[in-house]
């Protein structure tokens, strides 16, 4: 049974800019379906347009739609039971139980007289403990914001469920308690998530793109290895056309040449026949007309499969991913880096963790920071590039180089241009390389004026990198801290293969299992315990 249905739907930025065109989409019931697709493709576009469907007549949804968004500014001044949709119900309990029998009352609450305690074990199971329900969103973390819209799925119970990106601010623990409930609900799901863990528990892919939605079935690995097959099979494509071409090319220069030489023959045999001037004149038009048209029909031939190579290049190049390469760290291995003892720190004269860390990070280490939101691990990076002291014990660290990329990458200067933020790091490199390796990072010409403040993640993300290259000086350790949030899933193999590749020592924030598995990281500091 299909819970959406839509059909030739095309959509259009308000300066006319074209998002997408006569796309179509079909979700049945009980399918746990992920949309993915490049950065700008309008995948929260289209979840916006699904769940407000009554203002788009080529969309169909026969179920009530729930959706966790990923942006929640214009919620802000909604409270926490606003967004559980039970201020009315809490309400009208409140009137009746001050002694108010008017019947609307009884009609809103319709015997649901355990609103109170299902709203307190909805935000208790997402870890949200004794927090005032007339609590207005804006003072919640951005963690705590996604957990109030789970916490409302538990208690409206819909049978239709649109999440935008819903792993973005959850630690390790709520990660796995929505990775449990997708695995178990019924719920037809329809995800857009950059979180590969998330995307290996649904049954469905669908890749939006600008003149289609390609359906793949199984999970993202799946699709992953389909669209591997799909790119083999552009490549022998492309190499069978450019044989073809070449083929054709030497068949049309035979024809000219064989042409030619039939013409000199004619017009040998004309002479030595003594043929009148005008008939040998007809013969000779008559053969550079032939020769003429044979050429033609050659050329348009070329012409068509040059054509179909341009699109199949363009095709294989868009499905090509990008690869930086940073320098290596000049720091020998195993030099220490960093040695605590007893170290903690005090907010408020309170210490930040039960048991004091002790610990020692040398040059080569690959190295997580493990913590629940709020465990202090932005703390403890703060502790390591001296930025504060510790409150108890010693810590004692080394002389090296570090560059600190945040899940903003906020190294980003948000008032210059592409170029000028390149620029600024360049030290000694020509301005033809400068421009070269803008090139290589997918930055066009004709983006090198655009604000740096209109970047999106990806975009930041591949201008760091970039400028980190131009600077040709590369830090002697890598601090990533939650740099995967705001990034596409391209962009966060962009990021992957980069790190992979750097040989310095690497200490990385992240929640997302399958980035962190991907780094390879080979130690760990746990700040739960």
């Amino acid at each position: 049974m299909s819970i959406i249905n839509i059909q030739n739907f095309s959509y259009q930025h308000p300066d006319r800019t074209e998002l997408f065109n006569n796309i179509n989409l079909q979700i049945n019931q009980g399918q746990k379906a992920a949309l993915v697709g490049k950065n700008g493709t309008g995948k929260t576009t289209l979840l916006q347009a699904i769940s407000n469907h009554q203002s788009f007549a080529p969309i169909q949804v026969s179920e009530s739609v729930y959706t966790v968004p990923q942006h929640t500014e214009k919620y802000d001044n909604q409270t926490i039971a606003d967004i559980l949709q039970v201020s009315a119900k809490l309400q009208a309990l409140q009137a009746i139980l001050k002694g108010d029998s008017n019947p609307e009352y009884f009609d809103v609450l319709n015997d649901d007289w355990e609103v109170e305690t299902n709203t307190s074990i909805a935000l208790e199971y997402w870890g949200l403990v004794d927090v005032p329900l007339d609590t207005p969103l804006r003072q919640l973390s951005g963690g705590e914001k996604v957990k109030v819209f789970l916490a409302g799925i538990h208690l409206n119970k819909p049978r239709l469920v649109i999440m935008d990106e819903p792993t973005n601010h959850l630690d390790y623990s709520s990660r796995d308690k929505l990775y449990d409930w997708i695995q178990e609900t019924t719920v037809t799901l329809l995800i857009v998530s950059h979180d590969r863990h998330l995307l290996n528990l649904l049954t469905d892919i669908y890749e939006l793109s600008r003149e289609e939605i390609k359906y793949y079935k199984g999970n993202y690995d799946s699709y992953v290895e389909q669209k591997e097959i799909e790119k083999q099979a552009l490549i022998r494509q492309l190499e069978s056309r450019q044989q073809e071409i070449k083929k054709a090319e030497k068949v049309k220069q035979q024809v000219v040449e064989r042409r030619q030489r039939q013409e000199s023959r004619s017009e040998a045999h004309a002479a030595k026949k003594s043929l009148p001037r005008i008939v040998a004149g007809n013969r000779k038009r008559d053969a550079e007309r032939t020769s003429g048209k044979l050429a033609d029909k050659h050329e348009i031939k070329l012409t068509n499969l040059n054509e179909s190579l341009e699109e199949l290049q363009q095709k294989v190049d868009s499905s090509k991913n990008l690869k930086l390469k940073l320098k290596s760290s000049d720091l020998h291995i195993g030099k220490i880096l960093a040695e605590a003892k007893n170290i903690n720190y005090a907010y408020d004269e309170q210490k930040l963790w039960v048991e004091d860390l002790n610990f020692m990070i040398y040059s080569g280490d690959r190295l997580l920071i493990k913590g629940k939101n709020g465990s202090g691990k932005t703390t403890l990076i703060k502790l390591l590039t001296k930025q504060i002291i510790p409150t108890t014990g010693v810590l004692k660290i080394a002389d090296f180089e570090y560059l600190y990329l945040d899940q903003n990458y906020s190294l980003i200067d948000n008032n210059k241009t592409v170029y000028e933020q390149a620029q600024s790091y360049n030290i000694d490199m020509p301005e033809h390389e400068v421009k070269m390796n803008l090139a290589r990072s997918q930055f066009t010409p004709d983006s090198w004026d655009k604000i740096c403040n209109m970047l999106s993640g990806g975009e930041r993300m591949k201008l760091s990198l970039c400028s980190l290259i131009i600077s040709n000086k590369i830090p002697d350790m890598l601090i990533l801290d939650e740099p995967t949030n705001n990034l596409d899933i391209d962009s966060m193999q962009v990021l992957t293969s980069t790190i992979r590749q750097y040989t310095g020592s690497l200490l990385v924030v992240s929640h997302d299992k399958y980035f962190i598995k991907e780094l390879q990281l080979d130690k760990e500091i746990d700040l739960n315990l």
